[in-house]
């Protein structure tokens, strides 16, 4: 079952790259980033589930927010130039 978790999140990741690379536009790559955060805040928890570790879990409080921030950093800074431009 985890091999198939595994397989999912790395497929997710490829295909992530797939779309930051051919991406028309900067939102989509904002999208994809959150995308990749999310897919390794996935990883994150695999491992603490899998590996009973709580330095896992610790690390996953400290992503989760940090990837909250930083899309809507990103978001705010695509609308503010949308805005002036």
């Amino acid at each position: 079952m985890i091999y198939v978790m595994i397989a999912a999140l790395v497929l997710s990741s490829i295909l992530a790259m797939y779309r930051c690379i051919k991406g028309p536009d900067w939102m989509d790559r904002v999208m994809t980033f959150d995308l990749l955060n999310n897919v390794s805040i996935a990883s994150a928890v695999l491992y603490a589930v899998f590996s009973n570790s709580e330095e896992a879990v610790s690390l996953i409080l400290v992503l989760a927010p940090l990837s909250f921030l930083s899309n809507t950093f990103f978001v705010f800074l695509l609308e503010r130039k949308k805005d002036l431009s």
